[in-house]
C-alpha cells in the first residue's frame, strides 16, 4: 500500500566519513519556501530553515501537515544528503526517513525523499492494528 506521506524525511549514510563544516555563505544555509507532492498526490508547502550545526554538518527544521522535524544532513558540493536512522514527529503519524536529499542551485532546490510513515489501522470491530506506509515525496524550493 503507498502512502501519502505530509512530511519531509530523510536519510542517506555517511559512512563514518568526516562531515565537511557548514558556515552562513554555505549555500545551503537560509530559509527555503518549499512545496512538495507526494506519490499519492497531496500537495503541500512549507518554509525549511536550514542552519549550520555545531558539529559541522547542516541543521533543518520545518512543520508539514501536523508534523513537526527536525533533520540532519551532510553535504557534498550542492547536494546535502540527511544523516541515517532519522524519524519525524512522534508515535502515530511519525515518519521514519529511509533516503532524503536536498540540491541547490542558486537561490532554488529540490527536495526528494523516501520515508515509512507509522499508522493505526481500526477495524469493523474496533481492535486497532499498527500499520506502516511507505511512500514519497518530492518538491521544489525558492530561498527567501
Amino acid at each position: 500500500m503507498r502512502c501519502v506521506l505530509s512530511a519531509l524525511a530523510c536519510c542517506t549514510a555517511c559512512g563514518g566519513q568526516a562531515v565537511p563544516a557548514a558556515s552562513s555563505a554555505s549555500p545551503f544555509i537560509g530559509e527555503w519556501q518549499c512545496a512538495f507532492v507526494s506519490d499519492g498526490g497531496l500537495e503541500t508547502s512549507s518554509s525549511l530553515r536550514m542552519t549550520a550545526a555545531p558539529d559541522g554538518g547542516l541543521s533543518s527544521d520545518f512543520f508539514v501537515g501536523g508534523i513537526g522535524c527536525e533533520l540532519r544532513w551532510s553535504a557534498s558540493g550542492n547536494t546535502a544528503s540527511a544523516q541515517p536512522d532519522q524519524t519525524c514527529g512522534v508515535g502515530v503519524g511519525s515518519i521514519s526517513v529511509r533516503q532524503a536529499t536536498f540540491s541547490v542551485s542558486g537561490d532554488s532546490a529540490t527536495v526528494s525523499l523516501i520515508g515509512v510513515q507509522h499508522q493505526v489501522n481500526v477495524g469493523s470491530n474496533g481492535a486497532t492494528h499498527p500499520m506502516d506506509l511507505i511512500g514519497s515525496v518530492s518538491g521544489s524550493c525558492t530561498k527567501g
